[in-house]
């Protein structure tokens, strides 16, 4: 494996990742189409002289079902429009190079994930961005609760000073 910071990887690994990304979209375009074909027949399934109870049982589940295939649908998109990108990508010797620190992505990841364009260390690098903002986030919300209220310590509500009855 000939990797470097600047250079990345060889030619021929960068085949191997393209063979891979193909197989790999190959079998999302194959699944996209299965769920798809499942989502748009809607098979009855012989239900239309059961009792109302069971249908409604069933109709429930086969909302739950078509919900749960349409964000398999959107996730398998996403993918599909991942892996594309990544076979443009897998064209250029800065294949595999995080974009964020720079560093070679290992192999290992690259082979579980292709698409990818962030190493380990720059994953961490923007979850540790995010728990600052997390961090700060309650504090300054903390602060504009404190103003919204508008009291004053050791002052009464409803009551001006001056004008005691």
């Amino acid at each position: 494996m000939t990797i470097n910071k600047k250079i990345g990887y060889s030619i021929k690994e960068r085949e191997e990742f393209e063979k891979l990304i193909l197989e790999k979209l190959k079998k999302a375009k194959k699944d996209f189409f299965f769920l798809k074909e499942s989502f748009v027949n809607d098979q009855n399934n012989g239900t239309d002289d059961t009792s109302p109870t069971f249908k409604v049982f069933e109709e429930g589940a086969e909302t739950l079902s078509k919900e749960q295939n349409a964000q398999l649908i959107s996730h398998i998109q996403k993918l599909i429009s991942n892996l594309e990108n990544a076979l443009l990508r897998v064209k250029r010797p800065d294949y595999g190079i995080c974009s964020l620190t720079g560093n070679i992505i290992p192999k290992e990841r690259l082979k579980a994930i292709p698409y990818t364009t962030l190493s380990i260390e720059g994953i961490q690098i923007i979850e540790g961005k995010k728990q600052i903002i997390e961090v700060k986030k309650p504090i300054i919300e903390g602060k504009k609760q404190g103003k919204k209220q508008g009291k004053k310590p050791g002052k009464k509500p409803g009551k001006k000073p001056g004008k005691n009855k």
